[in-house]
């Protein structure tokens, strides 16, 4: 564990050691939920950051594509004091979408 190699196979997650129970992952979806939570370990830290770094990069392109042009149609609705419940529902729907991705 000294070389900065983390690996989920080697780590023991157990109560007396981390005094903190960890649910049992014995299903599929655990296993799955359990592998999200500790994702960061199961690769060298210049790859976390890289997949990390690639994701942030993805979500401010699509900002500057979709985002903005969204967001600038709400606040001109906001400032005319038009109705601007539809300009609210977009930029809603794109948050909810850049939230799953």
């Amino acid at each position: 564990m000294s070389t900065g190699e983390y690996r989920l196979q080697r780590f023991d997650f157990q109560e007396m050691y981390t005094h903190a129970p960890e649910d049992d992952q014995s299903s599929f979806f655990q296993k799955k939920i359990f592998r999200m939570k500790y994702r960061q370990f199961d690769s060298s830290v210049q790859d976390h950051y890289a997949r990390e770094q690639k994701m942030l990069n993805g979500s401010l392109a699509r900002y500057e594509t979709e985002g903005r042009v969204l967001l600038e149609s709400l606040w001109t609705a906001l400032a005319q004091g038009k109705d601007s419940s539809e300009a609210l529902a977009n930029w809603a729907d794109y948050q909810a979408k850049e939230g799953v991705r």
